[in-house]
């Protein structure tokens, strides 16, 4: 019979959830009656007397039959034993120098991370902070300004130039760093934003396409110009394309209906030359400003990106003149071509009219009938089917 056999009566000692209180009432409980008022202590003594000689008879046997292996395990515990005070200056040695780490190095590094992660927090509140004035500052400044329609318009546009570059510097405060998005007010007024914009858009590209050389204002379209600038740099090309467009298209139409009426061609092209100054007084506003992007103000001014943007190969005059040489020149060739009194009657009248038209281009380009402009040679062109 094995050890564990001989043990195997004493289960309930060996096992882990042992609890000696739970059983020694266990005990009590099994060796009294229920029925009687007397509680009898002695049973369960001798029960736990008697257990006790058992196991020691028992270890006392295990004893006698495994002596050599137990002085085995004597002499190995004495031999770990020694090694144990062998190892035991170094260990204590390590822990001293483990200590001294964890003191000098570990624990001052420990604190460093967490002020490092405190100042990052004070770093991010301040930044949050620092935005949200900024934020509150460019709100401000826009809502100071009356956004009516009348109060946009007002000053020659002056309105509208300022509250669109303020949205500017708020549309790239917004943009440019990921903390104005944390805040809700900022989110909140996005939306508000969005639709000022398109307000401020539509003010300025209404300007621009009801332009007439009667109205015409310096100071107007380069405030409207620069506005869309800010806020819509598509808006400003898409409507200077279509000022020149339709200031050429009219121009062709006014000059071709009435070649038939030579008396009245004087004044048509009077106004035409009209037209052509507005354009020259436009691209000159133009040149005078500086193209912002980024919040910063380029190398090049307004007309250079305009001009690059929209392929344009001249001035604005030279081209203006240039498309009405190409649309007069086949509407004038027709009717000469097919004859008849209106034919003889420009044919008879040409040299009035050539001089008429070297009048309303040099007046366009403010200089003296030299001949030799490239505008002037090209309108002079368009009507040589008069010889």
């Amino acid at each position: 019979m094995t050890a564990t056999q001989d043990l195997s009566d004493y289960e309930t000692y060996t096992d882990e959830s042992f609890v000696p209180v739970e059983f020694a009432n266990g005990l009590v409980v099994s060796t009294n009656d229920p029925e009687t008022t007397n509680i009898d202590i002695l049973t369960s003594l001798k029960r736990l007397k008697f257990d006790l000689r058992d196991l020691n008879k028992k270890i006392k046997k295990s004893i006698d039959v495994n002596y050599e292996s137990l002085i085995d395990e004597f002499e190995n515990l004495e031999k770990l034993s020694s090694t144990v005070n062998e190892i035991n200056p170094a260990l204590s040695h390590l822990n001293s120098s483990y200590m001294r780490l964890q003191r000098e190095i570990v624990d001052p590094y420990s604190e460093c991370v967490k002020l490092h992660l405190a100042l990052k927090k004070i770093h991010q509140t301040s930044s949050l902070i620092r935005s949200s004035l900024y934020f509150i500052a460019l709100v401000t400044k826009i809502e100071m300004i009356d956004s009516s329609d009348h109060s946009l318009r007002a000053d020659n546009y002056g309105n509208l130039e300022l509250i669109s570059e303020h949205l500017f510097k708020l549309k790239q405060y917004i943009s440019g760093t990921p903390y104005p998005r944390t805040l809700k007010i900022v989110r909140d007024y996005e939306l508000f934003q969005s639709s000022l914009v398109s307000h401020c858009v539509n003010i300025g590209s209404a300007y621009l396409k009801g332009l007439t050389p009667r109205g015409y204002n310096d100071q107007g379209v380069s405030n409207v110009a620069k506005s869309l600038m800010y806020i819509s740099p598509s808006t400003l090309y898409n409507r200077l394309q279509e000022v020149m467009t339709k200031l050429s298209s009219r121009s062709i139409n006014l000059i071709s209906r009435n070649f038939n009426n030579v008396d009245a061609l004087e004044n048509v092209f009077r106004q035409v030359s009209m037209d052509a100054k507005m354009l020259t007084s436009m691209q000159n506003v133009l040149e005078s400003n500086k193209w912002i992007e980024d919040d910063e103000s380029s190398a090049s001014n307004m007309w250079n990106q305009i001009q690059k943007f929209l392929d344009l190969n001249a001035p604005l005059c030279t081209i203006f003149w240039r498309d009405i040489a190409t649309g007069i020149e086949p509407r004038l060739k027709t009717i000469i071509e097919k004859g008849g009194p209106i034919a003889r009657n420009l044919k008879d009248s040409k040299e009035s009219i050539k001089q008429t038209v070297k009048n309303s281009v040099s007046d366009s380009l403010g200089k003296t009938d030299d001949g030799d402009s490239m505008e002037l040679t090209i309108m002079l062109n368009s009507v040589r089917s008069l010889d």
